[in-house]
């Protein structure tokens, strides 16, 4: 018999036609009660005069396991009777069916969130199910877009039960709330979760709001031959992060010149200007400025390239 199915155990008399009775069981073989089937454990079969056969009834329960098969012991006892039989189970197979790992999944702005569909029951088989987003409170229509969306066809070897597909989340430069895409499987075989839902976390929410850098206030003016120290670069906001931000050196007309009145170290710099390194946790980062000695004097300008810059973007320079 095959599982799932009830059958009818026919239990025929000969000799004798008179009225009489005999006991039947049944007993666990590698199938087992009340998991693989039910039945009446232990009955009385009557039979009437001139009846010869009577009968019970024993059903197969279907499970999602893969199996071979099982069997049960038919046993009659009180009375002259054969050897036991047995009841052979045959396993069927559970039709294939498809569903999410988790119904909820997260990742951090521009990563690319891995969504895992398994697939369950007859795994002998290739198979396929259709996964697809939609816009839920993360948008994929509009700019600048907040994910890449997905429609598409999963195939499933024989023996896999799992696949990871992958959607490609967007950076879009804007401190916001965390956001929303709806995850669906499509098909006539899903199981629950047949939806999911992928949260994009902002990335400025959860490292802090992208740099800002601002130069340093003036300092007192510096003196023939002397040097002095001053502030070129501060940063506020992700301080978590390496990062390096261009500064100009833009004197007045007839003021003094970087590298001619004057140079600023440790950094070698072009006359123009140079490049400041941060490292993480870093913050301020001062440069000095060296008045060569008996060359002119006056004001100049340090400041920052454009980018993201706070206030001040420039700050003073006075040699004498």
């Amino acid at each position: 018999m095959a599982e799932g199915d009830p059958v009818t155990i026919n239990v025929t008399r000969t000799g004798g036609t008179a009225a009489a009775s005999i006991n039947y069981a049944t007993l666990d073989g590698s199938a087992s009660s009340p998991a693989d089937y039910t039945g009446t454990a232990a009955g009385v079969l009557n039979f009437d005069a001139g009846q010869t056969t009577a009968s019970f009834t024993v059903t197969a329960l279907s499970d999602l396991s893969l199996e071979s098969p099982e069997t049960v012991n038919l046993v009659l006892f009180g009375g002259n009777v054969s050897n036991p039989s047995i009841l052979t189970i045959n396993d069927v197979p559970p039709p294939t069916r498809f569903f999410f790992s988790q119904d909820t999944y997260s990742v951090i702005e521009d990563e690319n969130a891995l969504i895992t569909i398994n697939r369950s029951g007859d795994l002998s088989q290739p198979s396929e199910i259709f996964f697809g987003t939609a816009d839920d409170t993360a948008q994929s229509r509009i700019m600048p877009s907040d994910y890449i969306p997905v429609f598409q066809q999963i195939i499933f070897e024989p023996g896999e039960t799992s696949v990871q597909v992958p959607v490609q989340t967007l950076f879009d430069g804007f401190a916001e709330f965390s956001e929303t895409v709806d995850l669906v499987l499509i098909g006539s075989s899903v199981d629950s979760p047949v939806r999911g839902v992928l949260t994009i976390i902002d990335r400025e929410s959860m490292f802090g709001r992208q740099a800002s850098f601002f130069d340093g206030s003036s300092r007192d003016p510096i003196t023939d031959g002397g040097s002095g120290d001053f502030t070129t670069l501060n940063r506020t906001g992700n301080t978590s992060l390496s990062a390096s931000e261009d500064y100009l050196i833009a004197p007045r007309g007839g003021q003094p010149v970087n590298n001619v009145g004057y140079n600023i170290s440790p950094f070698a710099v072009n006359p123009s200007g140079g490049t400041v390194n941060i490292n993480p946790g870093q913050t301020p980062v001062s440069l000095t400025n060296n008045n060569l000695p008996d060359l002119t004097g006056g004001v100049g300008n340090s400041g920052l390239d454009p980018g993201s810059i706070g206030r001040p973007a420039s700050t003073k320079i006075t040699l004498i």
